[in-house]
């Protein structure tokens, strides 16, 4: 995206040149204008992001989550997000949606539906995820097969 991004402005910078009659600024000078530029800006935001990926990884500016769900798709997201560190994110814990859920004798169901606000205040949370689907264990269709018909 960024080679695209200076490219398309190189691209910008001669015809404009060309417009307006600029015989004075040498073609060279434009084309390694594009490419140093295209260069440093490519080493700038690597550096950026292996920094902020750094400090992600120390756990240094995260965002906190919940998950609502505690079935089969809300532990794959867990599982997602566990595998994707770099990117910042702390699991904090699952909120129940069913009494079943809450009852599961999971370590890491906090909580259910009817105190969710108050969990994510409590533990300072970022960012609440939900789980698809309407059934027992994220089935889409609440159980009952996948050829359902409405």
């Amino acid at each position: 995206m960024t080679i695209q991004a200076s490219l398309t402005s190189g691209l910008l910078l001669c015809g404009t040149l060309y417009l307006s009659s600029g015989e004075a600024i040498s073609r060279i000078v434009v084309g390694l204008m594009v490419v140093f530029t295209t260069v440093l800006l490519c080493v700038r935001r690597a550096l950026w992001r292996r920094m902020v990926y750094r400090r992600f990884r120390a756990g240094i500016e995260t965002r906190n989550v919940l998950i609502v769900g505690a079935g089969r798709v809300g532990h794959a997201l867990r599982n997602h997000i566990d595998t994707l560190q770099h990117l910042g994110f702390r699991f904090k814990g699952f909120v129940a949606l069913t009494e079943r859920e809450a009852e599961s004798g999971n370590a890491d169901v906090i909580g259910d539906v009817r105190n969710c606000l108050s969990l994510a205040r409590s533990l300072f949370v970022d960012e609440i995820f939900f789980r698809a689907g309407r059934g027992e264990d994220g089935d889409q269709h609440g159980g009952r097969g996948s050829d359902c018909r409405h």
